[in-house]
């Protein structure tokens, strides 16, 4: 999705990714992938879905999030064809991926190169607890796409999911 994005924007954009699912177009939120899994007596699935704000004006964008989210339509100031975009994606999926889901390196290199939080501070919550469940400066992406956060003890910490993750 995001070499896909990278395509049809200004070429001295960069999309920027925020572990573990988002896309980031200069500082705001412009797409994402969320991940729901389920497991049922003894099968697992997992749904995933993908999402870009491809022709939302600034100001059609709820009060709450207007000043973090953005969208296409903001940075090449007109609309586009949201089925050329996922055209323009499946064809990148299906020609790059089959062999990249054997072998996840370019693909962890790609989103390692754009990391939105590196150098940010994070805290990083699960759903019902008051305590995070770590804080510190985020690092990086390890080699299994887990955030890396460096506490205040100086410990690089491995995040492998969370549901709540702020950042400054």
């Amino acid at each position: 999705m995001g070499r896909t994005i990278e395509s049809v924007i200004d070429p001295y954009m960069k999309i920027q990714t925020k572990w573990p699912n988002d896309l980031y177009l200069e500082g705001k939120k412009l797409g994402g992938i969320l991940v729901e899994t389920s497991t049922r007596s003894s099968r697992s699935f997992a749904v995933v879905g993908m999402g870009v704000n491809v022709n939302v004006k600034a100001a059609e964008f709820p009060d709450e999030i207007r000043e973090i989210a953005t969208s296409l339509y903001e940075h090449i100031g007109c609309e586009s064809n949201r089925w050329y975009l996922l055209g323009q994606f499946l064809k990148t999926f299906l020609t790059e991926f089959p062999e990249k889901t054997l072998c996840f390196d370019a693909c962890l290199a790609w989103v390692q190169e754009r990391d939105f939080l590196v150098h940010r501070n994070v805290r990083v919550k699960l759903i019902g607890n008051s305590e995070p469940l770590t804080e510190g400066r985020a690092c990086g992406i390890g080699n299994e796409g887990e955030l890396l956060v460096k506490t205040s003890s100086g410990q690089i910490e491995k995040v492998l999911s969370s549901e709540r993750l702020s950042f400054s």
